[in-house]
């Protein structure tokens, strides 16, 4: 009886070895799958926030992804009628509403490709200052409806604006961007290095080239907000932009500033810098017929 009981234990005993390491290989299984869905997972909400809207920063060290859904040279520019509707929803200032794209819209990456060539082929030479836009940037970008748009996305396609925002050491720039032509309706920039200040006739070009690359059809005549007592053209200026009542308009101007550095460790004094800082701002607006 004794004997049958110690025959039979060696083989109890492998197989609770066998169950075991069944039971381990299985937990192994488990967490090597799961792993594997989560990656899975992240991997496509990368790709929709890539497509969709919401923030990123990307550094400008990184190419941004190719653009293969469509080629930005040939985007629709918005027509006379889409360009005053949408001005004249903007010009409201109501509360704004982020949505991912929907159908001949850009995605992200589109937006800011368009961005990224406004600044370096339209902007940046113009000022002389494309130098600013050589070193890494972080970039920032998201898509929005303004609430008063009322009707779905998906109806009026042109009634959104992508925000795309540049930023490095010296160079400061937010972009607002068509969701459907890339052409950009509004654009601040700044600059804290020096610049070579424009003169009235250079500004004159740029806000002319600035309302004419919306190839609407018009006289695109010049309007001055005041003069100076010495007669000199005030800022903002304005062109307008076809025969509806919209304007492009130009705003620039620069300070210098002051800033202690380092002390003089042989006189303890203060070592001052000056550093000038220039603001440039393009933009569309509406202005009723006098």
């Amino acid at each position: 009886m004794n004997s049958q009981k110690t025959s039979q234990s060696p083989s109890k005993r492998l197989g609770g070895i066998v169950i075991n390491s069944l039971g381990i290989l299985a937990a192994f299984a488990i967490a090597f799958g799961g792993l594997f869905l989560v990656q899975s997972s992240l991997a496509r909400e990368k790709e929709r926030l890539l497509a969709g809207g919401g923030m990123a920063a990307l550094p400008q060290t990184e190419a941004v992804e190719a653009v293969a859904a469509k080629d930005l040279a040939a985007l629709r520019q918005l027509t006379g009628d889409e360009l005053w509707q949408l001005i004249q929803i903007m010009e409201q200032k109501g509360e704004t509403r982020p949505h991912e794209p929907v159908q001949g819209q850009l995605t992200m990456a589109e937006a800011v490709d368009c961005g990224r060539a406004w600044m370096e082929e339209f902007f940046l030479p113009r000022f002389g200052v494309s130098r600013l836009f050589a070193e890494e940037c972080r970039i920032s970008c998201y898509l929005w409806a303004p609430e008063t748009a009322g009707a779905g996305t998906e109806e009026y396609p042109w009634l959104s604006c992508w925000t795309v925002s540049f930023a490095n050491q010296e160079l400061e720039a937010k972009l607002l961007l068509s969701a459907v032509s890339g052409q950009v309706l509004d654009a601040k920039v700044s600059y804290s290095a020096p610049v070579p200040w424009q003169d009235g006739e250079e500004l004159t070009e740029i806000l002319t080239e600035y309302a004419s690359s919306f190839g609407l059809d018009g006289d695109y005549c010049m309007v001055y907000s005041a003069e100076t007592d010495s007669g000199a053209k005030k800022l903002p200026w304005y062109c307008s932009v076809g025969d509806r009542g919209i304007y492009a308009a130009l705003d620039a101007g620069s300070i210098s500033m002051v800033s202690s550095s380092v002390v003089d460790p042989e006189t303890g004094e203060a070592a001052y810098a000056e550093r000038e800082y220039f603001d440039v701002r393009l933009y569309l607006c509406y202005k009723e017929s006098e």
